[in-house]
């Protein structure tokens, strides 16, 4: 049994290990629940009727999301080699309370195509000339 005073770092402890990579899993169980319960966003114009530079700058935060995603990934599987590594050397010596690492989810990209669509829908649509008025013809002259 826990001494008083240890239970409380200790319960910290397990709680940031059992977060770290899992809570993609949590949320990944939650956004279809909210999903259902928002409005749905407006519908998005072809991408050839809306602002390019808007667009562009769409286009990187897209890429830029991405990259951190995949860095996260990789991150993640480093942590999850090092505590592998480090759970066998424990049960190699016969410690007790080793820990087991938590496999990784992979890079959520789904996130960063949500975040794209939602950049896009703030794209104003492409300026078109106004119409050519066609000049009004004179009424012929009585006579």
């Amino acid at each position: 049994m826990l001494h008083p005073r240890l239970l409380f770092p200790s319960a910290m402890i397990a709680l940031i290990f059992l977060s770290g990579c899992q809570m993609s899993a949590v949320k990944q169980r939650i956004e279809p629940l909210l999903a259902k319960l928002s409005p749905r966003p407006p519908a998005l114009l072809p991408i050839a009727a809306l602002d390019a530079t808007c667009v562009s700058r769409c286009e990187r935060a897209q890429t830029q999301c991405e990259k951190r995603q995949q860095i996260r990934e990789t991150e993640c599987q480093q942590q999850f080699n090092l505590t592998h590594t480090q759970h066998k050397d424990c049960i190699a010596n016969q410690q007790p309370g080793c820990l087991q690492a938590v496999a990784c989810l992979g890079a959520d990209l789904s996130l960063c195509k949500t975040q794209h669509q939602d950049c896009l829908r703030t794209c104003p649509p492409l300026k078109t000339p106004p119409p050519a008025v066609a000049p009004v013809a004179a009424p012929a002259p009585a006579g």
